[in-house]
């Protein structure tokens, strides 16, 4: 367990071009995305906290272990991030999605060791299809 890290998990969306509901909600397999996160964050670190919507706050939290702390989500996906900034209180950051429930453990360790070498360290897959095209580290198209 890492005493230095805190996880930020925002959740807060309202899943509106998936149609679906709340996205971090939705169940996979009979568990919801976001417990798979905060299960997998668990192993990390004992200080989560994860931003919901106001509408199922407190409904949702009492489903989470105790060591997550649950906090109203913003306007926008940045004003919640701007609201989880505000609990930021030990010396390592980790954000992740509650959306991406499919990290593996291996990763999330990974990131958090290059980020104690580096001061900063994110982990992204190439996407599907690019929303720009580099030459020689030059923007070429978009």
């Amino acid at each position: 367990m890492n005493r230095d890290v805190v996880a930020l998990v925002p959740a807060a969306g309202f899943g509106t071009r998936l149609g679906m509901g709340h996205k971090a909600f939705l169940s996979l397999n009979g568990r919801t995305l976001i417990a798979r996160v905060i299960e997998m964050l668990s192993v990390t670190t004992d200080r989560i906290v994860a931003a919901l919507p106001q509408d199922i706050l407190t409904t949702v939290c009492r489903t989470f272990p105790k060591t997550v702390q649950c906090i109203p989500g913003g306007q926008s996906r940045a004003h919640t991030l701007s609201l989880l900034a505000e609990h930021i209180d030990r010396s390592v950051v980790l954000v992740h999605d509650a959306a991406c429930p499919f990290t593996g453990l291996p990763l999330i360790l990974e990131v958090l060791t290059a980020a104690r070498t580096h001061r900063a360290a994110a982990a992204y897959a190439p996407p599907v299809h690019p929303a720009a095209q580099l030459d020689g580290g030059y923007l070429t198209a978009c």
